[in-house]
């Protein structure tokens, strides 16, 4: 596909948000990232549930991909289904535009519940309506409400971090895991195999730890690992 910024006309309104958005935040944006994204937001346009994520959060955030093939709705009715939302919830490892804490501080505002702080360096925003951003890595020594809830997507080195943070301070999380091959691992499924393993051996009896996916409409492999209380 020819890149849309080489066209004249634009598909749709989404579009032209999508672009105008990309303009104003140029500089808030490392190189590399700006220019991918700019030259390259139109390559999966049609088939936007295969994106990457630095791209699939904009999707999202403009209406691109419908809400029965955004990742980061089927994760929010994750969260939903297995712990509810009116809790204090924080985001770890957002990424450049924290498009699950969006939606998560929509739902709690309406509701009127909750709360919803979100973490990373690399957010291109210096704010976003009923969520707290914090422009920093989140850490092992990163202080966290009692009863919190940890969540993160793809969240790559810091997922140990996470998990000792949370093991800790007895909270629970849930994690869905990045697809890469880390150091010292063969594949990516020797490294979910040692997170899982982290998660209950630095865990407690109070909790139990559990593997899942997300349904196949989200045409997102990877799996998510999470923690609740025992009952």
């Amino acid at each position: 596909m020819k890149f849309f910024k080489d066209r004249n006309k634009y598909v749709d309104e989404k579009e032209v948000r999508l672009r105008n958005f990309l303009l104003k935040n140029k500089n808030n944006y490392s190189s590399d990232e700006y220019d991918y994204l700019i030259n390259h937001y139109g390559d999966f346009y049609y088939n936007p549930e295969y994106a990457c994520d630095i791209l699939s959060e904009l999707y999202s955030k403009f209406g691109i991909i419908s809400k029965e093939k955004d990742f980061y709705y089927g994760v929010f009715n994750k969260i939903n289904n297995i712990y509810g939302l009116n809790r204090d919830i924080v985001e770890v490892a957002s990424g450049t535009y924290p498009r699950l804490a969006e939606i998560i501080g929509e739902y709690q505002s309406k509701n009127k519940f909750g709360s919803i702080k979100t973490y990373d360096p690399k957010i291109v925003i210096s704010s976003l309506k009923n969520v707290e951003i914090n422009k920093c890595n989140f850490s092992l020594d990163t202080p966290v409400k009692k009863d919190s809830l940890l969540v993160a997507t793809f969240p790559c080195e810091v997922t140990l971090d996470i998990i000792r943070n949370a093991n800790n301070n007895d909270l629970e999380f849930l994690i869905f895991l990045c697809g890469c091959t880390h150091d010292g691992f063969n594949n990516y499924e020797e490294w979910e195999d040692y997170v899982f393993d982290f998660a209950n051996q630095s865990s407690n009896d109070r909790f139990k730890i559990y593997k899942d996916s997300l349904d196949e409409a989200y045409s997102v492999p990877w799996k998510l690992i999470y923690k609740v209380k025992n009952t």
